[in-house]
């Protein structure tokens, strides 16, 4: 199971992106970004569409939710859920 952080790195390596650039980009610290991208935190709502904008995704597509054919988000299947860890 991929969790919230391991996908977020995966978007933004693959695009070449700092942590310092998408941060930026999505109006957040880097050091919030490190944190989420470790599991040590969950994301918010708006901090998951503030990345998804930044990285030029769909909120599904970095919380691990299959879109249906007309680009709308359906039910996750089994293998694609995202763990959120547990923060204290």
């Amino acid at each position: 199971m991929k969790t919230f952080g391991n996908r977020l790195r995966l978007l933004r390596t693959g695009q070449h992106l700092s942590q310092e650039a998408l941060a930026r980009d999505a109006q957040i610290t880097v050091g919030h970004l490190s944190r989420l991208e470790r599991g040590q935190h969950s994301p918010t709502l708006d901090t998951v569409y503030r990345l998804a904008r930044a990285l030029g995704v769909s909120p599904g597509t970095l919380t691990g939710k299959k879109s249906d054919k007309n680009g709308q988000d359906s039910h996750s299947y089994p293998e694609d859920v995202v763990e959120f860890p547990h923060v204290s």
